[in-house]
C-alpha cells in the first residue's frame, strides 16, 4: 500500500510530548511513514506505571490468533494518540459514512455530548477544545 493513496482530511501531523526547563508542552515533528504495514484485526493492551504495551495481531478464523507486532510507549504518547485515532475516526466517519458497532455509536455520541456540555460551561480552555 502506498502511503501517500491513504486518504484523510484531518490533519495528522505527529506530535511529541516535551517536558524541560519550560515545562511539558506539545511540539509538532515529521514522521516518516513505515515502510512496510502489518494487517491486525486484534489488540491486547498492557499498562504499568512507566509504560502502555500494545499488542497487534491477527485473529484467525480457527479461532487462534497471531501476534504481529508490538509497541510501547509512554502513557503521555498514548493519549495523543488516543485522541490523533479518535480525530481519524471522525475524518473516515464524515467521508464515507458512519461506523455502524453500537459500541463505538454510544461511545461517540457521548463523547460528543460531554465535550459540547463542557464547552459551554467554559470547561476546556481554548487550547482543550476538541477538533
Amino acid at each position: 500500500m502506498n502511503p501517500e493513496s491513504i486518504r484523510s482530511d484531518a490533519p495528522s501531523a505527529p506530535v511529541a510530548i516535551v517536558d524541560d526547563a519550560e515545562g511539558i508542552r506539545e511540539t509538532q515533528i515529521q514522521a516518516p511513514f513505515a515502510d512496510h504495514f502489518t494487517y491486525s484485526n486484534i489488540a491486547a493492551f498492557s499498562t504499568s506505571l512507566m509504560d502502555i504495551r500494545i499488542s497487534f495481531g491477527e485473529f484467525l478464523p480457527d479461532g487462534t490468533s497471531v501476534p504481529r507486532v508490538g509497541v510501547v510507549m509512554s502513557p503521555e504518547q498514548a493519549a495523543v494518540l488516543a485522541m490523533l485515532l479518535l480525530s481519524q475516526v471522525n475524518s473516515y466517519e464524515q467521508s464515507f459514512g458512519k461506523i455502524r458497532d453500537p459500541r463505538w455509536r454510544y461511545f461517540a455520541d457521548t463523547a460528543a455530548e460531554k465535550a459540547a456540555k463542557a464547552l459551554q460551561e467554559g470547561k476546556l480552555g481554548s487550547s482543550e477544545k476538541p477538533t
